[in-house]
């Protein structure tokens, strides 16, 4: 079998980085809540980036960064292992809320609050309009909520 080259662009290797930085800030922020997010982020991340370095697509493999958390690769075939966060509902961090993202690239504005059995909320700060004075609704109604930053859940997939 032929030896295989694999070229990993500068940007490539600090994009790496903050992929797993994103994951492990998933998994720090959400981990004890929404342990599924974490698991998502974490095992997807290594899946990939494990199928990436070790499978032969190619003698000449080229790895290059393609977005904040993605990579575009060059492989005989063109693919790329990109990042799918869950920031459909979420607005983005407002200045001044306490920021608990610890510089994930993905973040947006969360509400937190204590249930009545002692488990917090955590859940996206909506923009459904009316309710504050910003125009957003506190996800985790009925309870005195804070909002804060936190990093935006996810996974990364190969695409084609």
């Amino acid at each position: 079998m032929p030896d295989t080259s694999i070229v990993v662009a500068e940007q490539a290797v600090d994009t790496i980085r903050d992929m797993k930085h994103q994951a492990l800030t998933i998994e720090h922020a959400w981990g004890r809540n929404r342990p599924e997010y974490a698991t998502k982020a974490l095992t997807s991340l290594t899946h990939n980036l494990a199928e990436l370095f070790s499978s032969a697509f190619s003698t000449d493999v080229k790895i290059f960064r393609d977005g904040e958390l993605s990579l575009y690769v060059t492989a005989g075939i063109h693919f790329g292992v990109i990042f799918h966060g869950k920031h459909r509902d979420v607005t983005a961090p407002v200045e001044g809320d306490p920021d608990l993202s610890h510089g994930a690239k993905y973040a947006g504005r969360y509400c937190i609050a204590a249930l009545d059995d002692g488990e917090p909320c955590l859940a996206p700060y909506t923009w459904r309009g009316g309710h504050t004075d910003d125009g957003g609704v506190p996800t985790c109604e009925g309870h005195d909520t804070l909002t804060a930053t936190l990093p935006v859940p996810g996974e990364w997939s190969f695409h084609s």
